[in-house]
Order: C-alpha cells, then sequence, then structure tokens
C-alpha cells in the first residue's frame, strides 16, 4: 500500500506540472457541465429557430461523452508512461520489491478506476436521459477498458512526448467508428464493429431494456477490447525489455 501511495503521489505532481495531463484529467469535469447547462440551451435555440429536436440524440451524445472520457484518461496515463520510460523507471522497477508486473498492474488499473468514476459522474449528473443503472454498469466497465489500451499503445509506439501527442491524435480517428454506426443506415455500418468503441455506443444505445442486441454489443465490445489489450500488452512488454 506504501508503495501505491508514494506512486500516486508522484503522478499527482507530474500531473500538477503538465499542463496536458491537467486537461486531460479535468476535462470530463467541464464535459458533465457542458452537457448539464449547455446542451439543453443549444437544443432550446434549434427548436425555435430550425425546428430541429436534438433530445432523440441525447443518448448519442452521451454515449460519445463517455468514450471521451477514457480516451483522455488513457491518453494522461500513456504519457506517464512514456516519462518513466524516458528516465528508465521501467528497468527499475523490474529489481524493485514492486516488480515489473506490479507497476504495470497499478498503471493501468487506476486510471481505470479514475475512469470508471469519472464516466458515472457524466452519467447521472448531467441528467439528459433516464439511465437503466443495471444495464450501464456493464457498458461503464468496457468504456474504461479503453484506459490502457490507449495506455499501451503510446508507450509502445511513441518514443517520446512529441510522438505521443501525434499517435493520440491519429488514436482520436478510432472514436470515428461510434459515428458512422449511428448515421449511416447501410448494412455496411457493421464494419466499423472492428475498432473497439463502436461497441461502447452501440452497447449504450440499447440499454434501455436487455435485448439481444445489448447482450451482443456487450460480448463483442468486452472480447474485442480484451483481445487489443492482450496484443498490445504483449509488445509493450517485449518493447521495454
Amino acid at each position: 500500500m506504501k508503495k501505491v501511495i508514494a506512486l500516486s503521489l508522484g503522478d499527482l505532481r507530474n500531473i500538477g506540472r503538465d499542463l496536458i495531463l491537467s486537461i486531460s484529467l479535468f476535462a470530463p469535469l467541464l464535459l458533465t457541465a457542458l452537457l448539464r447547462f449547455v446542451i439543453p440551451v443549444v437544443n432550446q435555440y434549434l427548436l425555435l429557430n430550425f425546428d430541429f429536436n436534438l433530445t432523440p440524440h441525447y443518448p448519442f451524445i452521451l454515449s460519445f461523452t463517455l468514450l471521451l472520457t477514457p480516451l483522455l484518461v488513457g491518453t494522461a496515463t500513456g504519457f506517464l508512461i512514456l516519462e518513466e520510460k524516458d528516465e528508465n523507471l521501467l528497468r527499475y522497477f523490474t529489481i524493485t520489491p514492486l516488480s515489473k508486473d506490479g507497476y504495470l498492474s497499478y498503471r493501468l488499473l487506476s486510471p481505470m478506476v479514475l475512469s470508471t468514476l469519472l464516466s458515472f459522474v457524466i452519467l447521472y449528473f448531467t441528467n439528459l436521459i433516464k439511465i437503466n443503472h443495471a444495464l450501464t454498469i456493464p457498458i461503464v466497465i468496457m468504456a474504461a477498458l479503453e484506459v490502457p489500451l490507449m495506455a499501451l499503445i503510446l508507450g509502445t509506439f511513441a518514443e517520446n512526448k512529441v510522438e505521443g501527442l501525434a499517435i493520440s491524435k491519429a488514436m482520436g480517428l478510432f472514436f470515428a467508428a461510434p459515428a458512422v454506426g449511428y448515421f449511416v443506415s447501410a448494412s455496411w455500418r457493421w464494419m466499423a464493429g472492428i475498432i473497439a468503441p463502436f461497441w461502447v455506443t452501440e452497447a449504450f444505445l440499447h440499454s434501455s431494456t436487455f435485448s439481444l442486441a445489448y447482450i451482443r454489443a456487450i460480448i463483442i465490445g468486452i472480447v474485442l477490447h480484451l483481445v487489443c489489450m492482450f496484443i498490445v500488452y504483449r509488445r509493450f512488454t517485449k518493447s521495454s525489455e
């Protein structure tokens, strides 16, 4: 426990010194305020001036925000891993009582917990739609799997923060998959399902009832996330040896 506390305090210091990391962690709270107070005003404006009702699209907007939270937290975690790679701390942890596996467990699991908590804040404080509590929990857990996936991709394929910033922007393109699935009605929309974030939105849009579509999205989404994580994790551990 003392080792975890020490690592956590070190992370807080690093985050406080880095503007990008600070923004990444506080952005979900800003998104919550935006959804709670700004979106209803925008909807009222669209109704009065363009006779366009945004309300039917609230579930998609909320599901997309659920994806932005792990993207931001995962990016921040990836940058922390890059800093530690630059300072050769990964090799140092290998010979400490914490061990490399213990370090990676902390580094990947703690931001997942943070992302999960922030996601619940967004869901229950935005007050945009009525939430099915029981069916939402697996979706939030699936979305949280994006955190270690994003962090490991950065830690594996970036050599420094500049490359990490470029890769993080490229990873943002993955999150176009849910938009394709939502706005495209043709059967080829399912091609977007090869990208993991697609299934978070798909599950959320069917979370009002315990349906076959919901079950399918949860199972495929979680399995796909775990497979991707396993592949990238093995690549990361080999590259850091």
